[in-house]
C-alpha cells in the first residue's frame, strides 16, 4: 500500500503540516532541522512521495511535460528525440511523459489526470484540442518547427528519388508499406518521389506494399522485382520506406543475384543501426531531428524561468548518407 503523508507524520512524530512543509519546502515555514531531519528520514524510510496532482495544485505548477505523438510503432528517429527530451525535460526538473494519440477524444482525460506543466506535440492538434488546452493554461512546444509531417515526408522520399536519378537510374521502384497506422508517413514519402519523377521527367515509379516485415518479405520483394526487371525498361534503383524494408530489398537482389549498386541500387529511410551492418551498407536518407531537440529544450528553459520563449526552429534537414548500396 502507498505510504501517505499521515504515515510520515505518524513516524516522524510531528503534524500533516509539518510534513507538507519539509517535502514541499514552503517558503515562510521555520523548521527546526533535526525535525526537518525526522520528516526525510521517515518519508525515504516508508518511500513516501507526494501526489503529484495534489503537489501541482498547492504549487500551481506541475512538474510534468506531455509529449504527443501520433499512435504508431516508434522508429529510431522518434526514440532518439524521445530521449533526448526526456534527458533534457530531467535537468530542467521536469518528467517526461508520452501519450500517443489514437483519437482526439482521450486527451480531455489525460490533462485531468496529470496535469502538465506543458505539452510538447509531434503532430498538428486539431482545433478542439488546442483549445481544450488554452483553457487549461497548458503552454503547447512544437519541436518539428511547424511543418506538417506530410511535407516532412515528401522532403524524404523527393530526396531518394532525385539521388538515384542523378547516380543515372532512370526506371524507380518503391518498397512501402500498407501499416495502417504508418500510412501517414508512407503517404507522403510516396509522393515525394512521384513528384521528384516528374520533375525530373522519368517514369512513375512502380510501387509495392508490403505489411509488416516477415519471413516472406525478401521473397515478395523479389517476385516484384523479377516482374519489374523483364520490362522494355527494368526498374535499377529502389526507394524502400525505411531501413528495415532496405534491408528486405538487399536480401532480394541477393536472390535474384543481382549486383548491389551495380545492377540494382537500394536507399532506405532513418539511418537505423544495422544499415550499417548489411551486404553492402545501405545508402539512407535520415532526418536530422538534433537541433529541433536543442532548441526546444531552450524554448523550455525559457519558458519555465519566464524569459521570453524564442521561436519554433525551422524544419529538421533531410541529410543523405552515402554508403554502398546506392
Amino acid at each position: 500500500m502507498r505510504a501517505t503523508s499521515k504515515d510520515v507524520a505518524v513516524a516522524a512524530g510531528v503534524s500533516r503540516a509539518t510534513v507538507s512543509y519539509v517535502l514541499n519546502s514552503t517558503p515562510g515555514q521555520t523548521i527546526p532541522e533535526a525535525t526537518r531531519q525526522r520528516v526525510l528520514d521517515a518519508a525515504r524510510r516508508l518511500g513516501y512521495t507526494p501526489h503529484a496532482s495534489a503537489r501541482a495544485l498547492r504549487s500551481g505548477a506541475s512538474s510534468l511535460a506531455l509529449l504527443i505523438t501520433q499512435e504508431l510503432p516508434f522508429g529510431i528517429n522518434i526514440a532518439r528525440l524521445v530521449d533526448v527530451l526526456t534527458r533534457g525535460a530531467a535537468e530542467l526538473g521536469l518528467s517526461l511523459v508520452t501519450w500517443q494519440r489514437s483519437d482526439e477524444t482521450g486527451l480531455a482525460s489525460t490533462l485531468a489526470h496529470l496535469q502538465p506543466r506543458v505539452v510538447i506535440t509531434m503532430l498538428k492538434l486539431s482545433v478542439g484540442e488546442q483549445e481544450l488546452l488554452d483553457r487549461a493554461g497548458v503552454v503547447v512546444l512544437d519541436p518539428t518547427g511547424g511543418e506538417p509531417h506530410d511535407a516532412r515526408d515528401a522532403r524524404i522520399g523527393e530526396a531518394q528519388a532525385r539521388y538515384l536519378a542523378e547516380a543515372g537510374h532512370r526506371r524507380l521502384g518503391v518498397v512501402t508499406t500498407d501499416n495502417p497506422l504508418l500510412t501517414i508517413f508512407a503517404g507522403p514519402r510516396l509522393e515525394g518521389v512521384r513528384r521528384a519523377c516528374r520533375d525530373l521527367g522519368i517514369a512513375e515509379p512502380e510501387v509495392l506494399e508490403l505489411g509488416d516485415p516477415d519471413d516472406a518479405t525478401a521473397g515478395r520483394v523479389a517476385d516484384a522485382l523479377h516482374a519489374w526487371r523483364a520490362r522494355a525498361e527494368p526498374v535499377t534503383g529502389l526507394c524502400a520506406y525505411n531501413d528495415v524494408y532496405g534491408a528486405a530489398c538487399l536480401a532480394a537482389a541477393q536472390s535474384l543475384g543481382l549486383e548491389v549498386p551495380r545492377g540494382l541500387a537500394v536507399i532506405g529511410v532513418d539511418d537505423e543501426p544495422m544499415a550499417r551492418f548489411t551486404a553492402p551498407p545501405l545508402t539512407t536518407v535520415r532526418l536530422q531531428l538534433d537541433e529541433l531537440s536543442d532548441a526546444t529544450l531552450e524554448r523550455l528553459r525559457s519558458l519555465l524561468s519566464g524569459e521570453s520563449v524564442p521561436a519554433a526552429a525551422a524544419p529538421g534537414a533531410v541529410t543523405l548518407v552515402r554508403r554502398g548500396s546506392a
